[in-house]
């Protein structure tokens, strides 16, 4: 498209009888979509993003650039009296060399890009063949390519079976075969019974509480215990709190995060929130051998929620 754009654009420039904003817009469309993405990858900073699009720029750009070059050179058309063939033989070798690095930059991320789809799906093969059977049922498991190797973390649901550390390091040795490098695995069974689940509903309640905990990352507090129940029109979190500060999380924050949620799962989530204040954990005075008795906090006083 930027290919063809740029040839357009060059050819009405070289033609009276065409209107001059047509190679304009032509081009824009070409580099302005990619070039908003890379401001929106450095805004929020997604380097893979950015860099995407900055590549993506890159090559319209210099599409553009080729194209024009030759058809200008077709129409015989130049940009000054004094401009010799030299000088536009130069202007295109430096053009086909920016072309030539680009084209080596998209060449290598093509093959890492083909290598990690490959890496992949021999992930989920060992998965399947190994873990995925009648003892075990995937529940909310993530594959994620790191710095160093891949991640596999999330949750799977146990019939009658443990998940013992002879079967994951069984499992772990399988899985850096297949891939040839190393896999981190970060996955918790749980419990079940046939017939005893709806996995889907699990499925949502982790996704919740997944949703949660992410959003409570960053403020001055440490969770202490995260549940998140399906009932039949709306999810009920309940939240557990260490707050380090003084309204830590503030009844405005729980509200904008309840609306957030909301939106995000397509029914209204409740958030039922305890709070322990740090300061309220005296183990200094507790006597030797005392379990310290926090003083718990709720939402209603604390962090009301709706």
């Amino acid at each position: 498209i930027a290919f063809l754009s740029g040839a357009a654009g060059a050819y009405a420039m070289s033609r009276k009888s065409i209107a001059s904003a047509l190679p304009g817009v032509s081009i824009a469309v070409a580099l302005v979509p990619p070039l908003a993405v890379v401001g929106y990858g450095f805004a929020v900073a997604d380097m893979d993003i950015a860099f995407g699009a900055l590549l993506l720029f890159l090559t319209n750009l210099v599409a553009i650039v080729l194209a024009a070059s030759l058809v200008f050179i077709a129409l015989d058309f130049l940009s000054t009296e004094k401009q010799t063939w030299n000088e536009i033989v130069r202007g295109l070798k430096v053009t086909v060399a920016f072309a030539m690095v680009v084209v080596l930059i998209l060449g290598y991320v093509t093959y890492e890009t083909v290598t990690t789809q490959k890496k992949l799906r021999a992930i989920n093969t060992v998965l399947s063949q190994q873990l995925y059977t009648k003892r075990f049922k995937p529940l909310d498991i993530s594959i994620q390519s790191t710095r160093n190797g891949y991640l596999i973390k999330g949750a799977i649901l146990a019939f009658d079976e443990h998940l013992t550390s002879d079967l994951v390091q069984q499992l772990d040795v399988e899985l850096e075969e297949a891939v040839h490098g190393p896999v981190t695995l970060d996955i918790i069974a749980i419990p079940a019974e046939e017939g005893e689940f709806d996995l889907k509903t699990a499925v949502e309640t982790t996704r919740v509480e997944e949703a949660v905990r992410e959003a409570i990352r960053r403020l001055p507090v440490q969770e202490l215990d995260l549940t998140a129940t399906a009932l039949p029109d709306e999810y009920v979190v309940t939240l557990s709190i260490l707050t380090f500060q003084p309204n830590a999380i503030s009844p405005e924050r729980v509200r904008e995060l309840e609306t957030n949620l909301s939106q995000q799962f397509g029914r209204p989530v409740t958030i039922d929130v305890y709070a322990i204040p740090a300061e309220n954990i005296q183990s200094e005075s507790t006597p030797s051998g005392a379990i310290p008795t926090p003083a718990i906090t709720p939402a209603a006083e604390s962090a009301p929620s709706s």
